[in-house]
C-alpha cells in the first residue's frame, strides 16, 4: 500500500490504517509505576527533530521516506510546536472567513494547491531494551492539519483531525538496530473545511507524540459508569472493558474508606462490577475523587499491564429546564477557553495548563467551553483534581460556509462557489462522525465532563442529527450541547437537550422566553 497525495482532496478520505479510538489512559508495567505516574511502557518521541519546509506539495522532497534516504543533514526543528512558531510560514488569524479566501476561490473540500504549506519530519530512534519482538504502537496527540507516516520506508498510515490523538501499530515496521520515522505534515486537507474556528491558524506536530508498548494480553479500551441513586447518597461502579489476549482483570477500587476487590475474565468485552455503597460526590466544589487500580493477568496469573482511573461519582441532569449537580440546581460561571501561549500558540504544555486551571479557580470561574475542539489530556485530568465543568467540544466549526449560505438565504450547493452547509453534505458525513467517536471515547472516563458539544456554528441538518445521536448511543449519561440556530432543511432537533444561540440580543432573548413553556 503506498500513499496517494490526491486523496487529501477528497472530504469521504479521511483516515487510512489508523487505530480504533480508545479511552485516555496509561499503561504501566506494575503498581510502582502506576503509584509513580512513570510508565516503562511509554517512549516520549518529543524533541529535536529533522525538517524540511515546502510551500506546497510540489516542492517537497520526493523520496524522503525511503529507508536509505539521509535526512540527518536536515534542519532541526522542535516537536511539539507550530511550524510558523519556529520560523517557517507564518500565523494567520482568521475568523468567519477561511484562510485561503481573498486568495482563491474554492469549493467545499477544494484545497489550494500554489500555497499549502508542508513539512516532512523525520525522526531517527532506538527501542528501548525488551522492547524488541513486542507489539508497539504510536501516539501523535494532535497534529494539525492532516499527516502521512512512514517507518523505515513502509508507509503506515495516515490521518486528518487536528485536535484529536491518531494512532498507528508501526510493530511489522520496526527493526532492533536504529529506525527512521518519516511524517508529512500539510496544512490544508479537505478536513480543513470542518475547521474554520476562529483562532489563529497553525500547522504541523504541535502536540505529545510518543511510542508505546502492548502486551499480548492488555486492555484497549474501557468505560466507567459512576453512577449515583436517586437519593444522591449512594453510588454504583461498573467498568465495561475491551480486552486483548486471553487472561483476566483483577481491580481494586478504594477511596474515603471504602476499600472493594474484583476480578473478572478478560476479553473482547468484559464487565466489572461493584455494589451499590455509600459515596462522597464529585462536584466544582468538592472534586472528590476515588481511585480504580485495574491489573491485568495473563494466563499464567503473571501481570501484564496496571491501569490507574481516577473515578469521580456525580450525577448532571436538567431537572424542571434546570441544569442540576446531584440535585441541586448550578449557576454556570465559565468560560470559552482556547489553548493559546503568546510564546507557543497552541502547542501548551502541563504547566501552562495548570496555571490556566489554578487562575480560573482563583477567579470563581465553575466550567470551561473548550471552543471549539477537544483540548490537550492533560486539562480533564486536572479539572477532574480542582473541580471545574467541562463542556467538551467536537472539533468541527464550518462558520465560512454558514455565513455564505445564510446570506445566499438558501441556494447552498447550487449557489456561490459550490458552498453547501457540512452539516448536511454527505460526503463529510463519515468525517464528522470519526471526529464525535474520537471525543467522546477519549473523554468519556472524566467526570468533569457534563456536556458533549457537537461543534460550533455550522448549521443543523442530517449530519449534525446523526453526530448526536451517535453521542447518545457512546454515552448517554451526559446531555448533548450545540450551536444551531441556522438549520438547512426540517431536520429535527429532538435529539439536543441544549440548543444555545450566539450573540442574541436582549429583546431576543426575551422573545424566546415568552413562547418557549
Amino acid at each position: 500500500m503506498s500513499f496517494e497525495i490526491k486523496k487529501i482532496h477528497d472530504p469521504k478520505f479521511f483516515k487510512e490504517n489508523c487505530m480504533a479510538a480508545h479511552s485516555d489512559h496509561v499503561a504501566y508495567a506494575d503498581e510502582k509505576e502506576a503509584e509513580e505516574r512513570k510508565s516503562s511502557f511509554r517512549l516520549p518521541l518529543d524533541g529535536v527533530w529533522k525538517f524540511h519546509y515546502a510551500r506546497n506539495y510540489a516542492q517537497t522532497v520526493s523520496g524522503f521516506e525511503a529507508e536509505d534516504f539521509d535526512c540527518k543533514s536536515w534542519e532541526d526543528i522542535r516537536v511539539p510546536a507550530h511550524i510558523q512558531m519556529e520560523g517557517y510560514d507564518k500565523p494567520q488569524y482568521a475568523n468567519v472567513q477561511y484562510p485561503w479566501e481573498g486568495w482563491q476561490e474554492l469549493a467545499n473540500g477544494e484545497l489550494p494547491e500554489d500555497f499549502n504549506p508542508v513539512a516532512s519530519y523525520v525522526k531517527y530512534f532506538r527501542l528501548p531494551q525488551g522492547w524488541g519482538g513486542q507489539r508497539v504502537c504510536i501516539s501523535f496527540q494532535g497534529v494539525e492539519s492532516a499527516f502521512a507516516l512512514w517507518l523505515n520506508g513502509h508507509y503506515v498510515g495516515y490521518a486528518e483531525d487536528s485536535f484529536d490523538p491518531s494512532e498507528f501499530d508501526l510493530t511489522p515496521y520496526l527493526t532492533d538496530g536504529e529506525n527512521k520515522l518519516a511524517v508529512q505534515v500539510y496544512k490544508w486537507c479537505a478536513g480543513s473545511w470542518c475547521e474554520d474556528q476562529d483562532f489563529f491558524r497553525f500547522s504541523g506536530i504541535y502536540r505529545d507524540v510518543y511510542l508505546y508498548l502492548v502486551p499480548q494480553v492488555s486492555i484497549y479500551d474501557y468505560k466507567v459508569d459512576a453512577a449515583v441513586d436517586d437519593s444522591y447518597s449512594k453510588g454504583t461502579l461498573s467498568v465495561t472493558i475491551k480486552g486483548e489476549g486471553a487472561g483476566s482483570v483483577r481491580a481494586r477500587f478504594e477511596g474515603f474508606g471504602l476499600a472493594l476487590e474484583q476480578q473478572t475474565a478478560l476479553g473482547t468485552d468484559a464487565v466489572l462490577e461493584f455494589p451499590e455503597q455509600p459515596v462522597e460526590l464529585w462536584s466544582a466544589e468538592q472534586p472528590n475523587l476515588y481511585t480504580l487500580i485495574m491489573t491485568v493477568l495473563d494466563k499464567n496469573g503473571a501481570v501484564t499491564q496496571v491501569i490507574r482511573q481516577d473515578v469521580g461519582f456525580r450525577r448532571f441532569e436538567m431537572i424542571d429546564n434546570l441544569m442540576c449537580i446531584n440535585g441541586r440546581r448550578i449557576v454556570i460561571k465559565g468560560a470559552n477557553r482556547h489553548e493559546f501561549s503568546s510564546t507557543k500558540g497552541r502547542a501548551i504544555g502541563y504547566e501552562e495548563a495548570l496555571t490556566d486551571v489554578i487562575t480560573m479557580k482563583q477567579h470563581n470561574i465553575n466550567a470551561i467551553r473548550t471552543c471549539h475542539y477537544p483540548d490537550g489530556a492533560a486539562l480533564y485530568e486536572l479539572c477532574d483534581q480542582y473541580g471545574l465543568y467541562v463542556i467538551d467540544e467536537n472539533d468541527m466549526e464550518s462558520h465560512g460556509c454558514v455565513e455564505v449560505y445564510n446570506d445566499l438565504t438558501g441556494y447552498g450547493s447550487d449557489g456561490y462557489r459550490g458552498i453547501a452547509l457540512l452539516a448536511s453534505d454527505e460526503r463529510f458525513k463519515k468525517a464528522i462522525l470519526d471526529r464525535i467517536e474520537a471525543l467522546v471515547t477519549r473523554d468519556y472516563n472524566r467526570p468533569c465532563v457534563v456536556m458533549w458539544s457537537l461543534g460550533n456554528e455550522s448549521g443543523y441538518g442530517t449530519n449534525m442529527r446523526a453526530a448526536a445521536e451517535l453521542v447518545k448511543k457512546l454515552d448517554d449519561t451526559r446531555l448533548v450541547h450545540y450551536e444551531s440556530t441556522l438549520k438547512l432543511d426540517e431536520t429535527s432537533d429532538d435529539v439536543l437537550d441544549l440548543v444555545s444561540e450566539m450573540y442574541t440580543s436582549t429583546e431576543d432573548m426575551k422573545k424566546y422566553l415568552e413562547k418557549e413553556e
